[in-house]
């Protein structure tokens, strides 16, 4: 094990958080996609929408971590692993990065669904103040 900055660096502890980590990002991407799918509809709520922000910042923290241990990962001490280490290092990158872009995705769908709700509501309550007048 390599010590760094007063933390333990066990390349297995390492490569289990990541993996974790992306299926958990991949996870709650699917469970963000089901909820930006209610958005807009009769199942639209208050509380479906603070699930989705607690949701949001979850994968926010997830990615933060799994980048701080991919980097780690990276940078640890040569070894005869070495070239193993890479591989699976390309590895995890390629499957954070796609993990990623599919939460990316999804928040502009959601972003793009909060848009459209905003405006709905500004025009139906000009609407209703306009006939109350």
């Amino acid at each position: 094990m390599a010590y760094q900055y007063g933390k333990v660096q066990d390349p297995n502890v390492l490569t289990q958080t990541i993996i974790s980590n992306i299926q958990k990002i991949t996870q709650q991407t699917s469970e963000i996609q089901s909820i930006v799918n209610k958005l807009g509809t009769q199942q639209d709520t208050t509380e479906l929408r603070q699930q989705l922000q607690q949701k949001q910042q979850n994968v926010n923290h997830l990615a933060k971590e799994t980048d701080r241990c991919v980097k780690q990962f990276g940078s640890l001490p040569v070894t005869t692993e070495q070239r193993q280490r890479k591989i699976q290092k390309d590895r995890f990158i390629n499957d954070f990065s796609n993990a990623l872009a599919n939460f990316q995705k999804t928040q502009r769908q959601a972003a793009q669904k909060e848009k459209a709700f905003v405006a709905r509501v500004r025009a139906e309550s000009r609407v209703s103040v306009s006939n109350h007048q």
